[in-house]
C-alpha cells in the first residue's frame, strides 16, 4: 500500500522489497520503511536498499506474499509486480540537514520552510466568516526564523538520529510558541507582532485568547503523532519532556508578568532565574534535548546538550531585549521573518518589562533619574509618553547599562560555544555553533 507521510513518501507493506528500474538518487522514507518494518516472517526482503526513487523515475514494487495460513490470500510464494512512478508533487525539497546546507541562515530557511508548512497543514482552514481557525492560522502564516525546531533537529542529528524522525515535535514545538506568542501579546498589551498589529489589537482579547488555547491544543494533538514513528516507549518519554519545558515557561512567565502586576523590581539573581525558566527552558535547552532524546542520547549527552541550550536560550533573551531598545525598522531581529525586530521599539519600557536593562539602568542612576525611569515603566503602556521612552534608552546608553548587558551576552554565547566542546564532532555540531552565534551575540555591541 502507498501513502504519503509528511514531506516524504513510503511504502507501508509488510513484504515488499524495491527493485531499480532507473538511475535514482535520494528518498527520505525508504530507510525508514525499512527500520520500522523489518523482514516480515515467510517473507522474501531485499538487502540491498541501495536504490532510491526519485522525482520522475519509476521503480518496481516487488511483493512476495506468504502471509499467514488463515489469511486470505493467493498460493504461497506468488510473486506479484508493480511499477510506481513518483510524480513530481510526491516528493517535498530536501529534508533540512546540517551535512546538506552551507551555512546557518540557508539551514534555518530550509527548517522555517518545512515546519511552516506542516504547521499550516494541520490547521483546518475554516471559513471566510470563521472566528476560530483563520486566527489559528494568522502568526504561523507570518513567518519567523524557527530556530527551536532548528535546535530540535540538529540535536537529533547531532547524536546521530534521523533529523525526520523529530520533525512531528518540532511541529509540535512551533505550534507551542505560536500559542505563547498570541497570550504572550495579551498579556504583555503588545501593539504588533512581526511588524503587523497583534492578534487581539484586530480581533479582540476573547477571539485572541480562544486561538492560542486551540494552537496549545494542537500541541498535545501532535505528539500524539509520535506514538506511530517512534513507538509508545519513546513517544511518551517525548511528550513528558516537552510538557516540562512547558511547566518551565510558565513558571517563567509568572514571574515576569507578576513583577509588574506588583509594581516589583527584581535583583540580578531573580532575573537570573527567571530567564532560565522563561527562556533558557523553552528556546534553548528544550528544544536541544528533545532532539537529542529522539535520537537516543545517554544521560550524560542529554545534560551536556541542555547546558549548551540554556547559555544560547539566556544569551538570545538578553540580545532580544537588547534589540528592542537599539534595533530600528530595519535591523534585523533573530526571531523575525521579514527584515526588521518586528515589534515596536522601547516597548519593554511602554510595557513595564523588568529586563536586566532596568536593573542596570536603576542602579546606575542617581536617584531623581532611577525614580523617573521607574514612573515611566509603571505607566500604562496607552498612556506613556514616546519623549518619556527615548528618555530611557538615551540614559541606557550613557550610563554604560547597555555595554554591561551586551557583555553578560557575550558571556552567554561563549559558554554556549565551551559547551558545545563537549558534543559529538559532526556537521550537526558546526552548525549549532553558528546557530549559537547568531541568535546571542548581540551585532551592535
Amino acid at each position: 500500500m502507498c501513502f504519503r507521510t509528511r514531506s516524504t513518501l513510503a511504502i507501508k507493506t509488510s513484504h515488499t522489497r524495491w527493485s531499480s528500474r532507473s538511475t535514482v538518487s535520494k528518498f527520505p522514507g525508504w530507510k525508514r520503511c525499512k527500520r520500522r518494518f523489518g523482514n516480515p516472517p515467510g517473507s522474501t526482503m531485499s538487502s540491498s536498499y541501495a536504490p532510491e526513487p526519485t522525482v520522475g523515475s519509476s521503480f518496481c514494487l516487488h511483493v512476495i506474499s506468504n502471509p499467514p495460513t488463515n489469511a486470505f490470500r493467493k498460493p504461497s510464494g506468488f510473486h506479484s509486480f508493480s511499477t510506481l512512478h513518483v510524480a513530481p508533487d510526491a516528493m517535498s525539497t530536501a529534508f533540512p540537514r546540517a551535512s546538506a546546507t552551507s551555512g546557518v541562515t540557508e539551514y534555518l530557511k530550509l527548517v522555517a520552510q518545512t515546519v511552516t508548512t506542516e504547521v499550516l497543514r494541520r490547521i483546518p482552514q475554516g471559513s471566510g466568516t470563521d472566528y476560530l481557525y483563520p486566527l489559528v492560522r494568522d502568526y504561523p502564516s507570518r513567518g519567523g526564523k524557527g530556530f527551536r525546531p532548528a535546535l530540535l533537529l540538529l540535536g537529533c542529528e547531532l547524536f546521530g538520529g534521523n533529523p525526520e524522525d523529530g520533525l512531528t515535535t518540532a511541529v509540535a514545538l512551533e505550534l507551542f510558541h505560536q500559542f505563547a506568542l498570541v497570550h504572550d501579546d495579551i498579556e504583555d498589551s503588545s501593539h504588533t507582532r512581526r511588524g503587523q498589529p497583534a492578534l487581539h489589537r484586530i480581533h479582540g482579547i476573547p477571539l485572541a485568547l480562544n486561538a492560542g488555547d486551540a494552537l496549545h491544543s494542537l500541541v498535545h494533538a501532535t505528539l500524539l503523532d509520535n506514538h506511530e514513528t517512534l513507538g509508545p516507549e519513546l513517544a511518551l518519554r517525548v511528550h513528558r519532556h516537552l510538557s516540562g519545558v512547558m511547566d518551565r515557561t510558565f513558571e517563567g512567565q509568572a514571574l515576569d508578568i507578576g513583577w509588574v502586576a506588583q509594581n516589583r523590581f527584581p535583583t540580578r539573581e531573580e532575573y537570573h532565574a527567571m530567564i532560565v525558566r522563561k527562556t533558557g527552558w523553552y528556546s534553548g535547552r528544550g528544544p536541544c534535548q528533545c532532539g537529542a532524546l529522539i535520537a537516543g542520547a545517554s544521560t550524560l549527552e542529554l545534560e551536556g546538550i541542555g547546558s549548551f541550550g540554556e547559555a544560547l536560550g539566556m544569551g538570545f533573551q538578553i540580545r532580544d531585549d537588547l534589540l528592542n531598545l537599539t534595533a530600528d525598522s530595519e535591523h534585523q531581529s533573530p526571531t523575525s521573518g521579514a527584515g526588521g525586530y518586528g515589534k515596536e521599539r522601547g516597548g519593554d519600557f511602554a510595557e513595564g518589562k523588568r529586563t536586566l536593562i532596568v536593573i542596570e539602568l536603576l542602579e546606575r542612576l542617581p536617584a531623581s533619574d532611577a525614580e523617573r525611569v521607574r514612573n515611566t515603566l509603571l505607566t500604562k503602556p496607552e498612556q506613556t509618553r514616546p519623549e518619556d521612552i527615548a528618555w530611557c534608552i538615551e540614559k541606557a546608553e550613557e550610563s554604560g547599562a547597555l555595554d554591561a548587558v551586551r557583555k553578560l551576552c557575550r558571556k552567554h554565547a561563549k559558554n554556549a560555544r565551551r559547551a558545545l566542546k563537549a558534543l559529538p564532532d559532526a556537521p550537526a555540531r558546526k552548525q549549532l555553533a553558528e546557530l549559537s552565534d547568531y541568535l546571542a551575540l548581540d551585532r551592535q555591541s
